[in-house]
């Protein structure tokens, strides 16, 4: 590495490659695998867990929150961009995302925000069931009531809580990408 770039700080980025659906994780080993050095970064799909019933009973599943995209946490975009653009024998293909002149989309500062929070307590990029109350008993939501997160990932994100499904044991939020685009978590509701 020349010293003058290794002398230029630059603030790390969000990057993000776009593939078919179903092929996320084999994206990121790919990705891992072919491109060297610090370029490649922190690479991660991010992942959601929700519970499922079945049978009767209930268990926790994890998911791909946002299928078809995959995340580049970098200090070299452009390094990455290169090695991205040699990788044509991915099968399904992968696209990275941006406009014609930088050749890549680092993710806008509401968006970076929360793909950063997402798992960071346990480094996981993984947003994990939440526990929560609700100011009526719990029995039912009306929008309006109040929710309180006593522990979980959705703690951070109260405020952007639009639904509750208490009989799916889902809340749906908003999250800043794609012009408002939302999303369903688990929780577990406490009376």
């Amino acid at each position: 590495m020349d010293k003058e770039k290794k002398d230029k700080k630059t603030t790390p980025v969000h990057v993000v490659v776009q593939t078919v659906s179903g092929l996320e994780d084999e994206l990121e080993m790919f990705i891992k695998d072919r491109v060297k050095g610090d370029a490649a970064g922190e690479i991660f799909v991010p992942k959601r867990q929700i519970n499922v019933k079945k049978d009767g009973k209930w268990s926790v599943k994890t998911e791909i929150m946002f299928p078809g995209y995959v995340f580049i946490k970098t200090d070299d975009p452009e390094t990455l961009y290169h090695g991205l653009r040699s990788m044509y024998d991915f099968p399904g293909g992968r696209k990275l995302l941006g406009d014609r002149d930088m050749h890549y989309a680092a993710l806008d500062p509401k968006e970076d925000e929360f793909i950063s929070k997402l798992g960071r307590r346990r480094k996981d990029h993984t947003f994990a069931i939440s526990r929560i109350v609700i100011e009526n008993g719990g029995k039912e939501y009306k929008p309006g009531d109040k929710v309180t997160v006593l522990e979980g990932d959705l703690k951070d994100y109260e405020a952007e809580i639009v639904k509750i499904d208490l009989h799916r044991r889902k809340a749906q939020l908003r999250t800043p990408f794609m012009g408002g685009a939302l999303i369903s978590v688990g929780i577990e509701v406490v009376e």
